[in-house]
């Protein structure tokens, strides 16, 4: 627990006064941010900062106390009062509580490694030695600066065959995560522009050649079935893949001297065999054997050369769709989920659209208020002339689940409490309540068994 300062996080422009539970010299000593930004405030009393309008976003509220200076230096003959030996001790205990909260937000180490504890790590210099660490901006940059180096070297037909195997991978990595975004693009926009019926396979394959070329291929290419024999001067042409017709062979060229030479295969249809050929003694993945691995529809490998010993092939499965048979099935090029719909422990973060989750408004008028189950991320809104109170219930009358959520506005005249149930606890105090002012509000968020926080409310 932070000693020097109070976190309100998730702050949705409704409160404007955040209460404090830490005591301060003067009000100079104290800051408010949100998101990170500082922003002015009041104090319409000592323990509550008022921030106009009311914020939006992550609201901390921080106590600094100067340490440059005694508050009070005391001379012979002086007279010593309570109060100045009060501010004294108080200044050493405020700085001592800063400096243990400063230490348990600090980088920290068991001796082997070090725990950022999931902060961010800012104002890091560039790496010069081969075990420093290095920040995103350093790697974009270098990773801009070698791509261009290896677009240039394709463009030239790669005419220096001196180069190292070391820079080899160098350009072939380069190569390989300048086409990532591509293939991405390219899988999701043949998706999305897939037709039902006889149209689908023509839609999908106008859509991932659209998409490659929007992405800097070379050229586009459509193969139904057969044998397609490719040449180096194929360089960083796309393949969109269609063996509804028959099985599909395609013969790699001999990498000899070429480095970087970047070719891409997407997968339309696999109801037969596709299968890449390496030439000679070349490799693929380091084995002396054909790549097989692109089986499904939507499937996406990249080919990089790398001039070695011996020639290889670096094939990278960029893209693929995975999924269950049951919640979530796929057909052709279709992806469909099913009416249970999907557990949100398999979705990504910011994969659901906010307006389809959006909490209702409960509006009540009455003197009286119990919180329901279904008032669990809504807003309820009290709007009475006369004085009314709003209940949070126990556990066992109605058991909101841990992280519940529930925001209640004060519309009407009258003065809304919002107050525990016997045996609930708010802000720490037993069937704890707190006052609303006309369009003030409040969060409530449950945080354990019949023990609930509500955040922007002075609880007694």
């Amino acid at each position: 627990m932070a000693f020097a300062s109070v976190s309100y996080p998730g702050q949705a422009g409704l409160v404007t006064d955040y209460a404090i539970s830490f005591g301060y010299l003067d009000s100079s000593d104290l800051s408010a941010t949100v998101d990170g930004v500082s922003t002015p405030f009041t104090l319409p009393s000592a323990s509550v900062v008022r921030i106009s309008p009311a914020p939006t976003g992550d609201v901390i509220i921080t106590r600094n106390t100067p340490i440059s200076s005694k508050t009070t230096t005391f001379v012979d003959g002086s007279v010593q009062t309570a109060a100045l030996h009060n501010d004294q001790n108080d200044q050493l205990l405020y700085a001592v509580q800063e400096a243990a909260d400063d230490a348990t937000n600090a980088l920290r180490t068991d001796g082997i490694k070090y725990d950022a504890t999931s902060q961010k790590i800012e104002n890091v210099a560039d790496p010069t030695s081969a075990q420093d660490a290095a920040t995103k901006n350093y790697v974009d940059t270098r990773d801009s600066a070698t791509l261009a180096s290896a677009v240039a070297l394709n463009g030239a037909n790669a005419a220096s065959a001196s180069a190292s195997a070391s820079s080899a991978s160098n350009s072939a990595a380069a190569a390989y995560n300048s086409e990532l975004a591509a293939a991405a693009s390219a899988a999701a926009a043949a998706v999305s522009e897939t037709n039902a019926g006889t149209s689908e396979t023509n839609s999908a394959a106008s859509a991932a050649a659209a998409a490659a070329a929007a992405q800097g291929w070379a050229d586009v290419v459509s193969i139904t079935s057969g044998t397609t024999d490719i040449e180096i001067a194929d360089a960083r042409k796309y393949y969109i893949l269609d063996a509804s017709g028959g099985t599909i062979t395609i013969n790699l060229p001999a990498v000899g001297t070429t480095d970087g030479l970047t070719l891409g295969f997407e997968v339309l249809d696999a109801s037969n065999s596709i299968t890449i050929a390496r030439d000679g003694t070349d490799t693929i993945n380091g084995a002396a054997a054909d790549y097989t691995g692109l089986t499904a529809v939507g499937d996406v490998v990249h080919f990089i050369s790398i001039d070695g010993t011996p020639d290889d092939w670096s094939a990278r499965l960029i893209s693929r769709f995975v999924v269950d048979g049951t919640t979530i099935t796929q057909s052709g090029r279709t992806i469909s989920v099913g009416t249970g719909g999907v557990d949100t422990t398999q979705l990504a973060d910011d994969a659901v659209d906010p307006t389809k989750v959006a909490g209702a408004v409960n509006a009540q008028t009455g003197t009286t208020y119990t919180l329901v189950a279904a008032d669990d991320h809504k807003i309820v809104t009290m709007d009475n002339a006369s004085a009314n109170t709003l209940t949070i219930p126990t556990n066992a009358s109605v058991a909101f689940p841990t992280g519940a959520k529930v925001d209640v506005i004060m519309m009407g005249a009258g003065v809304t409490t919002v107050t525990g149930d016997t045996g609930v606890t708010v802000n720490d105090v037993s069937a704890g309540s707190g006052d609303l002012a006309q369009y003030g509000g409040c969060s409530l968020v449950k945080l354990a068994t019949n023990e609930w926080v509500a955040i922007g409310l002075t609880v007694v």
